[in-house]
């Protein structure tokens, strides 16, 4: 009976320790998570104006916008779609990259040294490389424009800044891209390898008969995380041009929104989260559907 009791103590004891180590978690999700949702619909459907409620009036004003002639929210949508075809066109070159490392081609520690490079160094640092490379008197452009004899328009971060920070994309993610499809390679039996070597498989039918087709579950994941960001993609604006020189996308105009607190703006950001947010869910759910088409899950 005494023990009986001990034990209830220490159950209960224990039950109250592990509440009190839940609780600020829990207290955190519903304050920073389920009420910001909550108050977030709320706004949705709320009128700034008048503060009364409107079940579609905020909606209206995303499409007007949206289909206005020079809009910002059309240019915002319109560089928001040229990073997603960006991050998805650049994957065959990590691909190739990672295959090329893999195999220990001729040229693979030139290619690890400079794609692992800029992820050694941080992102603002060489964000400050960059456009030092890029500027007027920088090496890049007297390469260009002096000693092979093109026009390049020059300063670049006012004159084509969407390409610039496409092109810094484009160097800072081969690299961390490389990695992930270098570890899918890694994962591949040699014994798989040797026995395509043993048919005398060459280099490139081995890579689309053999490594392609073992790295589709890869594959299938990066394109459907990409898809789930794709009216997220927005490149690095942040630092480069902070929405400046025609280069703002739609996500970075919902940061300039909260940041600078534009009240009169708040709530059309919000009904225009919800759009976008439910535009990505058949576009994610095709997506896959037509992936798996063409390849499904890899066991070996």
């Amino acid at each position: 009976m005494e023990n009986m009791i001990k034990r209830k103590k220490w159950l209960n004891g224990k039950m109250i320790f592990v509440i009190l180590t839940i609780a600020p978690t829990f207290l955190h999700l519903l304050i920073f998570w389920l009420g910001v949702q909550i108050q977030s619909v709320i706004m949705a459907f709320t009128d700034y104006e008048t503060g009364n409620f409107t079940l579609w009036g905020n909606f209206a004003w995303f499409f007007r916008n949206l289909a206005a002639t020079n809009s910002e929210m059309g240019l915002a949508f319109a560089n928001t779609f040229k990073f997603f075809f960006m991050s998805i066109a650049i994957i065959p070159l990590q691909i190739f990259a990672g295959y090329m490392v893999y195999k220990k081609m001729l040229g693979s520690k030139f290619i690890r040294l400079a794609l692992y490079l800029p992820g050694a160094i941080g992102g603002i640092m060489m964000a400050l490389l960059f456009q030092q490379l890029m500027q007027s008197e920088g090496p890049v452009i007297y390469l260009l424009n002096d000693i092979m004899g093109l026009n390049i328009p020059t300063p670049l971060i006012t004159e084509c800044a969407v390409p610039m920070i496409m092109t810094y994309d484009v160097w800072m993610g081969l690299g961390g891209g490389m990695i992930i499809w270098l570890g899918a390679m890694s994962r591949i039996p040699p014994d798989i390898i040797e026995y395509g070597k043993l048919d005398g498989v060459g280099a490139v039918r081995e890579f689309v008969s053999i490594i392609l087709p073992l790295i589709w579950p890869t594959v299938m994941t990066v394109l459907t995380f990409s898809l789930m960001g794709i009216f997220g993609a927005s490149g690095s604006v942040l630092v480069f041009t902070e929405g400046q020189y025609g280069s703002m996308t739609f996500s970075y105009w919902l940061y300039n929104v909260v940041y600078k607190n534009q009240a009169n703006l708040l709530n059309y950001s919000v009904a225009s989260g919800f759009l976008v947010t439910f535009a990505t869910i058949p576009i994610v759910f095709f997506g896959r559907v037509l992936m798996n088409r063409f390849g499904g899950d890899v066991e070996y």
